[in-house]
C-alpha cells in the first residue's frame, strides 16, 4: 500500500504561500508546490502535468499572459 504524506500545513497557510509565490513570480517554488501528476486549471485552459518543467512552463505561459493584459489595461489612450 502507498504511503500518504501527512499535511502539516493549513490550507489557509498553503494559499498565502502559494498566492506569495504568484504575486513575487518564482515559478519555481511554484512548480515545487505541486505533487506528480496534478492538473493545472486556469481561464487559459487545463493542463495535465508530470514533472515540474511543465509547471514551470504552464506557469511562465500564464505569467506572461497576465502580464500582457496588466500592461494594456494601464497602457494610455491614443487616438
Amino acid at each position: 500500500m502507498e504511503n500518504v504524506p501527512t499535511a502539516t500545513e493549513s490550507i489557509e497557510d498553503f494559499f498565502v504561500r502559494y498566492t506569495g509565490y504568484l504575486t513575487a513570480g518564482d515559478i519555481e517554488a511554484l512548480a515545487a508546490t505541486y505533487h506528480y501528476p496534478a492538473l493545472a486549471v486556469t481561464a487559459l485552459g487545463c493542463l495535465a502535468i508530470t514533472d515540474p518543467q511543465q509547471s514551470r512552463d504552464f506557469s511562465g505561459k500564464a505569467s506572461s499572459s497576465i502580464e500582457a493584459k496588466e500592461s494594456r489595461a494601464y497602457a494610455p489612450a491614443t487616438s
